[in-house]
């Protein structure tokens, strides 16, 4: 495999420090990398607006897909919908179900605006269905501790496509408010993915 898409979260790049480091790792290791310029929660964000956001986006034979919270309910969607394969996936994290939210005070601030774009991005029994019969590596990177969803939401997820388990404790949601930089156990599974193709 030759290149890395990287579908950043909610929020865009601007709070993903894991996806900064992320990209300067992978340049080591020799990947093009493509970050399509997807609207984010400050924008008009829409399922319809990330699909067209994927135009100039070439995915095939050579590409690992990486998908960061929103992006790895996208990339399912997605391609379920598209029914189009690549070299490999890996999330990082993915919700079973985006409506259940941990039950904390600022999940209940966020739940109303996760209602409104976020909620076209909830992943159907059939689309799971269609994407875990794509036939190419799966991973899937989850924590205990995830800001916004227990850890069993987070492991329906990882079962529902038929990915390999990646449990890395205490991390939150692999972001800044978990003081999470970085990210040695994606980098690894990115290696061993360059490893056997």
């Amino acid at each position: 495999m030759k290149k890395i898409v990287i579908l950043h979260g909610i929020r865009g790049l601007r709070q993903e420090s894991i996806i900064h480091w992320l990209i300067s790792e992978c340049e080591k290791l020799g990947l093009n990398i493509d970050i399509p310029n997807l609207a984010t929660i400050h924008d008009d964000i829409s399922y319809k607006n990330w699909v067209d956001g994927m135009k100039d986006v070439k995915l095939g034979a050579d590409t690992i897909l990486f998908g960061r919270s929103l992006g790895a309910q996208f990339a399912v969607k997605y391609l379920a919908e598209i029914g189009k394969s690549v070299g490999a996936y890996i999330s990082c994290p993915g919700a079973h179900n985006l409506r259940e939210l941990r039950d904390t005070p600022t999940n209940k601030k966020i739940k109303r605006i996760f209602s409104v774009g976020p909620e076209q991005f909830s992943i159907s029994d059939n689309e799971f269905k269609k994407f875990r019969n794509l036939n190419f590596p799966k991973v899937s990177l989850y924590s205990n501790n995830d800001n916004y969803y227990e850890q069993a939401n987070l492991e329906a997820y990882a079962n529902a496509i038929g990915a390999k388990h990646v449990f890395i404790p205490n991390k939150g949601h692999f972001n800044e408010y978990a003081n999470v930089t970085q990210l040695p156990e994606a980098l690894n599974e990115i290696r061993e993915l360059l490893n056997e193709s």
